[in-house]
């Protein structure tokens, strides 16, 4: 509320917020003050017996919460704070030995005269928060925060799991007959529990486990009826007869899954399909979703999930080809992830979902690393990340051994997402809101927290608990559940790929990739594995093809038949054969309203969908949609109107317009891999020019996806269908707009066939990634014919791949990801521009620039005013001033330097297009004319001087400026093209 406003009312806002800010008051308002209240074990018990008795409940009832944590970022900084009645001060972070000391060092009390005890500033808040999931309806709250410091956490990852988890043990010492369920997300700090509940740790572990007063009453037994299954790595742990279970972020999973689906460098295959999203565009796909504008947004991996944007006619649902892939990586998060936060299944199908999708993903990453070897690419091209892939399987197994082992009153699935760590995620952003920029300080996050908590205290309202009993699954019930999810997985697996079901089951149970220990040193967050995963995104990709040319050399020299044209209305039809080929080049988007679904009709299992009449993709996409949408499905907070969320996907404003086209602009300019690739470049320049004479074709400038490129693979031409592109970025991102070959990065393509036919082209099984120097020219479409899964070429074309076919080019090689390539000879030329080969060199420059001075630094520093002179020695002089100058420019603003690195052509207002190259020779002849009147020589070097001086101390600033550098770049082309510049 504004200030002005409340003083109009009579109000005093600072007063106001104080008020409802105070924190002792609040256990005498029946609510929980959550400031480090594990210090006060007084407090922390008042706090769990006020959450207990918010939420209604049945006598009996033990052991009811979840229990999440997480952590959030601070402003490092020691304040004053009022609590437990005395004046302490806050902001140092928490640590084990405070429980045992007399003066904690994380709340020490003012005294007037006596000097505070030195401590670090806490940079991040861990936060306890506990909800019922059976009446669950938004509201959770604090029973303790602590603060913490992410650098001392950051030193051992092992050891800040360790202090983890002695903190939650000093927490379950009091809250033991509260919480049942764990809920976390993969950071690191977090492994060691999921470990302990999961019954994974290994030896040592369970050494210092026995130590601990509450963990080390933990006790293990096997998840009955599994028997089937080759290996179940998780175990039920119990303590004093309850279960207690540790739920894995599923939201986190689900973003996981999307980085890897569009990362550069990955391209996952499941069995046969490659997963590729490029062609969800033609079907609506948002583009702030397909082009991750940000990455930490729920909603926006929904969308890239949701499977209304995988069918093109929604009159006649039919997965074409190249969106197989995306659907089965849809199918395979959703089996893991749907069953653990889906709130309207069955338990017994609740528990046979969640083996399907754990067993479908370790033989779908069987049969990937087998491509793997036979084609001869990088390990794990073809398979998720083996941290993104145990979070998907965690979730199932979780959601296993509660289905299992819970008690009969317990019903913690019927309010959807109610076992998911998005709502400390929300609570979070509700805190953050209160500040204008979103930034708190120790003392502010607890005094937001008891506003929230006062604000909320007279709004809560929960669902209804359930008054039915639902058995747990006896020991009969699982190992129905098992036989049918691997029978289904099996059979899945086997349609998709090229492999038996009896050698499916062989190689599972010879090479199940699981691993039962927990890699504990690696991190898991993703939102620190999306940083592990994508860290080298700033080097050049490698070409993930092996010998592609080798494998396809016999089949693109085989001649089709009319009669071995493949049947589009077989459902087993593999990619092999050419199937179904959407018309990529088409612009006309469906408008028609889409059909109702009726989810009741709709299949439940995928056993169910396999066996069930029609095309098996059709059947696979109806149990996708049931899994995800609708208001009880795993993405029904943000499409629970799944049925029109294609047409609203469309309904984007000019301001949300203008700003996607900006980013897209802003990502094209941040190129600063533009040096690294600049010989590659003209390498592929000079290529392309000479095969453009010789077809009497201009190069290609841009591509663009659904274009039919001919590619370069192993020294011949082959053409190839594009895929989804990525630029030359710091943090590159797909694009869907055309992106020219200068700027791109690397490409996904599909390697097509020639047939009998003339300039016909069907898709092969071979789908790689490509960079820019392979593109030999563009080839026309005429037409792409739905019926036979073909793609007809123009005349013009089809004569550029005869004269192409024979012809050998020579093999482009990209560079190994993190190699250093060595500078050029002529690097040190004045007349080029600088261009810096890679991240580190640039850095190291710049520490040179702000620190230290090179050789280079000192030989443009040591010219003095006496040999700035009109003379051919003194111009030289200035030229190299000038140029060190530029050098400067290129290092701070290396997203936008004043001239480019690949064009040599000026960025600045008054001067584009300006040559580097002229600049340089005329900025001389520049000073000449602007301090003519200085007939002196002396008192024209010491112009010239001060005026450079000026020049470089300006850019060197902090922040760097180049006003004056731009003003004089822009004034001597002004001099040059009026004349006043003579040479």
């Amino acid at each position: 509320c504004s200030e002005q406003l409340m003083k109009s009312m009579g109000f005093n806002k600072k007063c106001v917020l104080r008020a409802y800010g105070d924190l002792d008051s609040l256990n005498g308002q029946s609510l929980p003050c959550g400031a480090l209240a594990l210090l006060f074990p007084d407090t922390l018990g008042q706090n769990l017996s006020i959450i207990d008795g918010m939420y209604p409940r049945d006598q009996g009832h033990k052991r009811r919460f979840c229990l999440c944590f997480d952590s959030t970022y601070l402003l490092a900084m020691h304040q004053s704070l009022r609590l437990q009645g005395k004046k302490v001060m806050v902001g140092a972070p928490f640590r084990m030995d405070d429980l045992d000391s007399e003066y904690p060092g994380c709340y020490q009390e003012v005294v007037m005269g006596e000097q505070l005890r030195e401590r670090s500033k806490a940079n991040r808040m861990l936060q306890l928060l506990m909800w019922d999931p059976m009446t669950f309806n938004g509201h959770c709250f604090s029973p303790t925060s602590l603060p913490l410091s992410l650098k001392r956490l950051k030193q051992d990852q092992k050891q800040s799991s360790w202090e983890i988890l002695l903190m939650l043990d000093a927490f379950m010492q009091h809250a033991s007959d509260y919480v049942r369920i764990f809920i976390c997300d993969s950071e690191a700090c977090n492994l060691m529990l999921k470990a302990l509940i999961h019954g994974t740790l290994d030896n040592s572990m369970k050494r210092k486990i026995a130590e601990t007063r509450f963990f080390s009453r933990l006790r293990y037994s096997e998840v009955p009826g599994l028997s089937v299954l080759p290996s179940f790595p998780m175990l039920l742990c119990k303590l004093e007869g309850d279960f207690l279970y540790c739920m894995p972020g599923a939201a986190h999973a689900a973003k996981n899954s999307c980085t890897q689906l569009m990362a550069p460098h990955k391209l996952l295959h499941f069995g046969s399909y490659f997963a590729d999203a490029s062609g969800t565009l033609q079907n609506d796909m948002p583009l702030p979703a397909f082009c991750r504008r940000d990455p930490m947004s729920d909603r926006l991996a929904s969308l890239l999930a949701c499977p209304f944007f995988v069918v093109g006619n929604r009159d006649k649902i039919e997965v074409p080809w190249h969106l197989r892939g995306m659907l089965l990586w849809s199918l395979s998060t959703a089996l893991c992830l749907a069953p653990a936060v889906h709130g309207g299944l069955e338990l017994n199908i609740r528990c046979e979902l969640a083996l399907s999708g754990m067993i479908a993903l370790d033989l779908f990453t069987i049969v990937a690393r087998k491509l793997e070897e036979k084609r001869n690419v990088r390990k794990g091209t073809y398979t998720m990340a083996s941290q993104t892939r145990k979070k998907l399987q965690t979730c199932a197994m979780t959601t296993v051994c509660i289905c299992a082992s819970k008690p009969d009153w317990l019903h913690p699935f019927t309010i959807p997402n109610a076992l998911s760590e998005v709502h400390i995620e929300r609570y979070f952003g509700t805190l953050r809101n209160q500040f204008p920029n979103g930034e708190m300080t120790a003392r502010q996050f607890w005094a937001a927290e008891a506003r929230f908590c006062r604000k909320t205290a007279g709004e809560l309202k929960f669902a209804k608990c359930p008054t039915h009993a639902e058995k747990h699954l006896d020991k009969k019930q699982m190992e129905i559940c098992a036989k049918n999810a691997i029978q289904s997985a099996l059979d899945l697996v086997s349609r998709c790929s090229n492999v038996t079901v009896e050698n499916l089951e062989k190689m599972y149970i010879a090479e199940a990739p699981w691993d039962c220990q927990d890699d504990l040193p690696e991190p898991e967050d993703e939102l620190d594995e999306e940083v592990d995963d994508n860290e080298d995104e700033g080097k050049d990709a490698e070409v993930h093809i092996g010998n592609v040319l080798g494998q396809i050399c016999d089949v693109a020299t085989k001649e089709y038949n009319e009669t071995d044209m493949p049947d589009i209305e077989d459902p087993d039809m593999k990619l092999t054969d050419g199937a179904q080929l959407v018309e990529l080049t088409a612009t006309k988007r469906n408008t028609d309203p889409p059909p109702s679904f009726d989810f009741s009709k709709l299949p439940r299992t995928l056993q169910e969908a396999l066996l069930k009449e029609g095309a098996m993709f059709s059947n696979l996409w109806a149990l996708v949609v049931y899994l995800r949408c609708g208001e009880k499905g795993l993405d029904g907070a943000y499409l629970r109107n799944a049925e029109v969320v294609r047409n609203r996907s469309r309904k984007l404003n000019w301001h949300q317009t203008l700003e996607m086209n900006l980013k897209e602009i802003r990502q094209m300019e941040d190129s600063f891999l533009a040096g690294q690739r600049g010989s590659r470049v003209s390498k592929w320049i000079a290529s392309s020019k000479a095969l453009s004479e010789k077809i009497g074709q201009p190069a290609p400038e841009s591509v663009e996806t659904g274009q039919i490129g001919l590619m370069n693979i192993d020294g011949k031409a082959a053409p190839a269908l594009i895929h989804t592109l990525w630029p030359t970025a710091k943090k590159p991102k797909p694009l869907a707009q055309p992106v020219p070959l200068n700027r791109l990065r690397c490409f996904r393509g599909t390697v097509m066939l020639e047939t009998a036919k003339a300039g016909e082209l069907i898709p092969s099984d071979i789908t790689a990634v490509f960079v820019a120097d392979q593109v030999l020219a563009i080839l026309d479409i005429v037409k792409a014919d739905q019926s036979s899964g073909s793609i007809v070429l123009s005349p013009s074309s089809q004569e550029i791949m005869k004269k192409c076919k024979d012809e050998h080019y020579p093999v482009q090689e990209a560079a190994k990801r993190g190699r250093k390539r060595k500078q050029s000879a002529d690097a040190s030329d004045p007349l080029k521009p600088p261009n810096f080969k890679c991240v580190a060199s640039r850095l190291r420059r710049l520490a040179q620039i702000r620190n230290t001075k090179g050789d280079d630094d000192q030989a443009a520093e040591k010219i003095t005013p006496d040999e700035m002179r009109r003379s051919d020695r003194g111009r030289q002089a200035i030229r190299r001033v000038v140029v060190k100058a530029c050098e400067i420019d290129a290092v701070y603003f290396r997203t936008n330097p004043s001239f480019d690195h690949i064009t040599q052509k000026a960025n600045v207002k008054g001067a584009m297009g300006y040559d580097y190259t002229d600049f340089i020779a005329h900025v001389p002849f520049y000073y000449q004319y602007l301090f003519h009147e200085c007939r002196n020589p002396e008192k024209y070097g010491a112009a010239v001087h001060k005026d450079l001086s000026g020049i470089l101390a300006e850019l060197r600033k902090d922040p760097p400026c180049r006003k004056k550098f731009h003003l004089m770049i822009a004034e001597c082309r002004s001099a040059k093209l009026s004349g006043s510049i003579e040479i």
